[in-house]
């Protein structure tokens, strides 16, 4: 009887992790890679949401584009900041600029 229980709750524990994996997978933001010149126009961009200046946010996105089209920003990670930007514009300021600070916390910067 007690082995039954045994078997059972690691099975239990078992099905949890791996449910808990897949559930997690993918949820991490893009990685912005190794050019430093799309860091510093991340921080613009977050400047930008923080500060919600439209003015900043037009200009940091227009930047952000030429990197993406000039294969400096990985796609990817310019469509995840465009969405952020969409919700600035939408007026959820403030939700874009948190979504942001856990963007930027998430990046694995190669120089550091």
């Amino acid at each position: 009887m007690d082995l039954k229980r045994i078997v059972v709750a690691g099975a239990v524990a078992g099905l949890l992790v791996i449910v808990g994996a897949w559930l997690t997978w993918g949820t991490q933001p893009p990685q912005i890679g190794g050019d430093k010149e799309a860091y510093v126009v991340v921080e613009a961009i977050f400047t930008a949401l923080s500060s919600k200046s439209e003015e900043r946010l037009a200009k940091s996105e227009e930047q952000m584009h030429a990197l993406r089209d000039a294969g400096k920003l990985p796609v990817p990670v310019a469509d995840y900041l465009d969405g952020m930007i969409k919700d600035a514009r939408a007026g959820q300021w403030k939700a874009a600029t948190k979504q942001m600070f856990v963007f930027m916390k998430a990046q694995r910067r190669p120089d550091a």
